[in-house]
């Protein structure tokens, strides 16, 4: 039972985290940043199977790709109350989008500024090896 409770535990960090990587990458003027803050989050959340229609997450993701000015972000609701069953596809592809255009993953030195508890790992998997 407590190998339970301390998995329960983590997975609950890693929400909270997730959750606060998502409200403060709003508040970055580098878009760089605020995008890898923004997916770093989103994998958190999805890992850790939070809810998938986060109002939270979303408007990270969002609010990233408004910062690079790309035309995805004309599709999308700027604001939502409630996300509908297909948000999971739509944050989903956001991520991928912004994974596109970075050309790197969080350096150990930003990783150590939001997520220093948990193990380093790559945001973007489309950056193989690149730190």
């Amino acid at each position: 039972m407590l190998k339970n409770e301390i998995e329960k535990a983590d997975r609950l960090e890693h929400l909270l985290v997730a959750k606060e990587m998502a409200l403060r990458s709003t508040e970055f003027k580098d878009s760089v940043l605020q995008a890898l803050v923004a997916i770093q989050g989103y994998n958190f959340w999805t890992n850790n199977k939070g809810n998938f229609s986060d109002i939270d997450i979303y408007h990270g993701l969002y609010s990233a790709l408004k910062s690079f000015n790309d035309p995805l972000i004309n599709t999308l609701p700027q604001k939502i109350d409630k996300l509908r069953n297909e948000s999971y596809a739509v944050t989903s592809i956001m991520a991928d989008k912004l994974c596109s255009r970075l050309k790197r993953n969080m350096l150990v030195s930003e990783w150590n500024l939001f997520a220093s508890q948990f193990p380093y790992e790559r945001t973007c998997s489309l950056n193989e090896g690149k730190r």
